[in-house]
């Protein structure tokens, strides 16, 4: 008699400790399972199916301008850009002045070209511009520069910039510096 009492008890004290944590979850008690097309709202301690008070805008607004209303729209898309970004710079074989820089347009608009700057970012300084070509969307080229009052040491190194005056709009400006390592 006694084990069957003592086992009672403990399964009702189990019990209350499993409540006492799940109203400690939540004490508002456990969220409904809403209908389609309504949410679970808290009011007055208690959650109650409603449907939502925000709802979608289903009719297109209209806009003031001149002459008129406008139909708003989807917003268009702005127009593709060029992007120059620089792949690789190497000095020219038998020269100690003049670099072969690798740029490429990865943008989806070709353009007018623009100018390549060389630094020499030594105690010697110094650099050098040279024009770029006109890019087709995509493609590859090389720009030569080269460096007519600057000499270079082993230490030194080398920025490249394309289109560094930004006369050609780009998609990202911020790609168009490649630096290496005078060698």
């Amino acid at each position: 008699m006694k084990f069957s009492t003592a086992s009672a008890v403990l399964a009702t004290l189990a019990v209350s400790v499993l409540a006492s944590s799940a109203m400690a979850a939540n004490p508002n008690g456990p969220k409904p399972k809403c209908p389609l097309g309504q949410i679970a709202v808290l009011e007055d301690g208690q959650y109650k199916c409603k449907e939502p008070s925000i709802k979608p805008n289903t009719k297109p607004s209209m806009g003031k301008a001149k002459g008129g209303l406008v139909k708003a729209g989807p917003k268009k898309p702005g127009r593709a850009k060029a992007d120059f970004v620089i792949l690789s710079a190497t000095k020219v074989g038998g020269t100690d002045n003049k670099f072969g820089v690798q740029i490429k347009n990865q943008g989806a608009n070709p353009t007018s070209g623009g100018l390549l700057q060389g630094l020499n970012m030594g105690d010697n300084g110094g650099g050098a511009t040279a024009y770029m070509p006109k890019f087709k969307a995509g493609e590859t080229k090389f720009v030569f520069v080269e460096f007519k009052t600057s000499k270079f040491n082993r230490q030194d190194r080398v920025m490249f910039h394309a289109d560094y005056k930004n006369t050609v709009p780009e998609s990202n400006e911020s790609n168009n510096k490649y630096t290496i390592n005078y060698q």
